[in-house]
Formats: structure tokens, sequence, C-alpha cells
């Protein structure tokens, strides 16, 4: 290749995807560099500390620009955090050092304050959404409808005793309220929508949607009941999941959201979730397959395709079965290893960061005597064990 001209751009790069700002999330980020210098890497983000995207061949770009020697595509995901007043962060590694980039977003196709997009938190708007759900309430422990709620905090069949307030139903007894950790205790859960459930937001505008244990939000909807354990500022309801205090058949689509790995009954969680639904109603639910260990406050049980089938009952129809961007199998064998160097003595790590791929695929076996096996602590082991062993003892 012959020697570029002296005014020829150090870097020049292109974004094919997103070409607006996502509405979701987690997006897809697309696009090809082509530099002077050797090409090491691309992350989401202002700094190398970033989600790295993989690198994928663009020979098409190559043949039209010859005179760079280093061509390559990108391709990965990008979360929210990323975008900085309509412009994405990307950060390019070359020989010559770190290159910060902004990629600029078209608007998103809808404005902000368009219908049922998304609204502040606001005493106000959490007293609507009250407002809105309490003709569906009913007696989480027997099922009785609460016809005079709010107003009435107590169950009219079997007396149980609620917390209620114009902003906040809580239905737990004091007894269980006793149970749940602090705000903050245990690292919150923050929820956010994708594509597909931002278009349910929007189809049942008029309607009723549950997200099952919602995290903490950032933003609401008027149409959507945002049921947790925890108290935070965007929850609607507080009860558990085992037992909806709704009426057969309220609302028109359940999100649960990397929920029922917490649940200590996922199958008596997943058949409150259809007697909720109205018929034909929509479950969208997210479980995670292979990721560590992780309590918001416990953690249980992890599920497959299948699992989910069996959670959901025989009513439940299965619409898709995929794995989003938000579950790529890089998120997996990203938090594996990161969890894995975490749990490692300090003397042990420079070896584990030392390893190439090629160097893990050997039987299991072959590494029982290696220094980033054997330092890993108790704790770190049980965070990413690919089975765990339990014994016990019947009381007598």
């Amino acid at each position: 290749m012959s020697t570029p001209p002296a005014d020829t751009p150090e870097l020049l790069f292109h974004l094919d995807l997103p070409t607006a700002v996502p509405a979701y999330a987690y997006f897809a980020v697309k696009g090809w560099v082509a530099t002077l210098a050797p090409l090491h890497a691309v992350f989401a983000g202002p700094t190398a500390t970033g989600q790295p995207l993989a690198f994928t061949p663009r020979p098409d770009v190559s043949a039209a620009l010859p005179a760079y020697a280093h061509v390559s595509g990108f391709v990965g995901q990008a979360t929210a955090s990323e975008i900085v007043d309509g412009q994405l962060h990307l950060t390019i590694i070359t020989d010559r050092g770190e290159h910060p980039v902004t990629c600029p977003l078209t608007p998103p196709p809808f404005p902000p304050a368009a219908p049922q997009t998304d609204f502040p938190i606001t005493p106000a708007l959490r007293a609507e959404k009250i407002r809105r759900i309490a003709p569906h309430l009913a007696c989480p422990a027997c099922k009785a409808v609460l016809p005079d709620a709010p107003a009435r905090d107590t169950c009219p069949a079997c007396g149980a005793a609620f917390q209620f307030s114009p902003t906040l139903l809580d239905f737990f007894s004091s007894a269980q309220r006793a149970t749940i950790p602090a705000v903050g205790a245990t690292g919150d859960s923050l929820g956010g929508y994708d594509e597909v459930m931002n278009a349910l937001v929007q189809r049942f505008a008029d309607g009723l949607i549950l997200d099952c244990g919602a995290g903490l939000k950032g933003r609401l909807h008027p149409n959507v009941i945002n049921l947790e354990i925890m108290d935070y500022p965007s929850t609607d309801i507080r009860a558990f999941n085992e037992s909806l205090p709704f009426a057969t058949g309220t609302f028109d689509a359940v999100f649960t959201l990397a929920t029922l790995e917490h649940v200590r009954d996922p199958f008596a969680a997943g058949a409150e979730i259809m007697r909720v639904l109205k018929p034909g109603g929509i479950v969208y639910s997210m479980v995670p397959l292979l990721v560590p260990y992780h309590g918001y406050p416990n953690h249980y049980y992890n599920m497959t395709v299948e699992g989910h089938r069996l959670v959901f009952g025989p009513s439940f129809e299965p619409l898709d079965a995929s794995v989003p961007l938000s579950g790529n199998p890089m998120w997996a064998l990203s938090g594996l290893l990161h969890a894995w160097h975490n749990g490692l003595a300090p003397s042990a790590r420079p070896e584990f960061l030392n390893l190439r791929i090629g160097d893990l695929l050997a039987p299991p076996l072959t590494y029982t005597d290696r220094n980033f096996v054997r330092h890993l602590t108790p704790e770190g082991a049980l965070e990413i064990a690919a089975m765990t062993r339990f014994i016990g003892r019947k009381r007598a």
C-alpha cells in the first residue's frame, strides 16, 4: 500500500445503526472505522471502560478507502447512558492512542411529550395511577374484591390490614414488611423498556399493564402499574408476586423483567400473572439463564425457554422465544469473567488476565491446579458456580 497523502485524516468512521435516538434502554450499534494506525478496539461510551464492540469484516469500506491500512466494521450494543444531548459516544483505540468520537443521532420518531410516552414522577401522577387501578383491587390473601379501596385499608372478607396512601398501596403485613430490605440496601434494580415493551405501552394506552417486579424507574407511564417489594419513588403497589392484589382479568399485558429468578415460588407467581391477565393478554417475560448470582434481595432460579413454558402453565401460548440484545451471550461471558477476576486473590489475577480464549478450551479437569482456579474465594465460587452442592439434615 502506498503512503497516504499528508493531509489524510488519521481516522474515519461511520455509524450505520442507530440512526435515531432509541426509545429503549439497550440498542444495537453497528458501523465501521478506518484508521492509519493499527486498530485495537472500539468501545461504546466516552472512554475505554465502556462496552466493547465486536469487529466484523468490511471489504466494501476497504475497497472504497484504499489509503487506510486498517479497516473494520464494529457491532454490538450500547445503553442509553452512552447518549448525551443526541450524540452517541464511542471510543476508538489505535496504536496512536485513544480517540473519543461522537455520532449525531436524529430526533426520536415521536416527540418526548407524545401521549403515553413517559412522564416524570410526580405525586399527582402517582395518585392518578392509584385511582386508575383502585376498581380492580383484590385482597392478596383471600382474593375478595376491595370495593372501598384505597379509602378503606382492610379486607371486608378476611380482615387483612394494609397500609394505603394516595400515592402508594402497601399490601404487606407488618411481619412481611419487616423482612424487606431498605431501599438501597441490596443494590437498586434499575428497570428500562425495549422497543417491544414501548410498543405495548402505546398499544394499551387506554388499558392497564402490570410491571411485576418493576425495579426503580426514572419516569412513569400512566397506564403501567409498578409492583415491587421495595418502596421506590416509582412504586405504585407493594406486594409479593406470588399473591397479586388484583381481580382476575385486570390487565392487558404483564411485564416481568429479570424478576422471576428472585421469587421464592416462580410457579405460583406465573399462575398469578396468568390469572390477572385478560383473555388474550400479553406476557413479556425475561429471566436470566447464564449469569452470576445476584441478590435483589435474593436469587433463587435461572430459567430456560422450557422453564418459561412450565412457569406460566398450560394456558400460556408462546409467541416468541428468543434472546434480546440485553441477553446476548456476551453479557453472560463478560459477567462471568468480571466476577471471576473480582473473586480471585490479587496474586492470582495477573495469570487470569493473561489467558487467551484458546487457553481455556481444554477439559475442565486440566485446570484444577492452576492458581486462577485454586485461589478463587468461596464467595466468588458461589457467585459463578457451574453447580452448587447442598447438604442438610432433617430436623429431629
